[in-house]
């Protein structure tokens, strides 16, 4: 009997064929299988961060009282306008591993209302601290001194870094560090480099 070209072909490429698309339904089955187990992950991180959002949010309600407040979207547009202030009510501390570029400091710890006498009751001021609840604490003296244009940084610097905009070290350099205030109030820190 004799083989014709094309029928020695099939004969010695059929026994190639099957381990190929044997080894090929293999590495679908893995690349499926590794999907899946990513996407489960995925899906129970989001409902994990969803749940912490929410409770952040409750968290945010009972610390902001009812001041008004400044989302960090409209805070950011304001950043080089000069008319307004971006008042960092942190630590020192804090404050030199981030902050907001051209905020100024004014310790909550060391405030002194004096130290506002040279600004203007006119201009826009925002203040923030972490999350805000000692931003809101200053912001209320600010008002009693009788500025009127006083705005808290809604979910403070926390808020801010999580959705990555940018901060400034003490030396005015561009960083992605943040101080975490204490381990307890650090979980609502997404994005950044938390630093005690």
């Amino acid at each position: 009997m004799r083989l014709e070209y094309g029928q020695v072909i099939v004969q010695y490429m059929i026994p190639y064929i099957v381990i190929h698309s044997q080894l090929m339904i293999f590495i679908r089955i893995k690349l499926l299988l590794f999907i899946l187990i990513k996407t489960t992950t995925s899906l129970s991180q989001i409902d994990s961060i969803t749940i912490e959002n929410e409770n952040y949010e409750i968290l945010l309600k009972k610390i902001n009282k009812q001041f008004p407040q400044i989302s960090s979207y409209d805070a950011r547009k304001k950043i080089d306008d000069n008319k307004t202030l971006f008042l960092d009510t942190r630590s020192t501390k804090e404050y030199n591993i981030s902050h907001i570029k051209n905020a100024i400091l004014i310790e909550y710890n060391k405030f002194d209302l004096g130290s506002m006498d040279s600004i203007s009751k006119h201009n826009e001021i925002i203040v923030y601290c972490s999350i805000g609840s000692r931003s809101v604490k200053i912001g209320e003296k600010l008002k009693k001194l009788g500025y009127q244009n006083v705005k808290n940084l809604y979910g403070g610097l926390f808020n801010w870094i999580n959705i990555n905009f940018p901060l400034v070290n003490n030396k005015g350099e561009k960083t992605i560090n943040i101080h975490g205030y204490s381990k307890e109030w650090s979980k609502w820190i997404i994005n950044g480099n938390i630093i005690y």
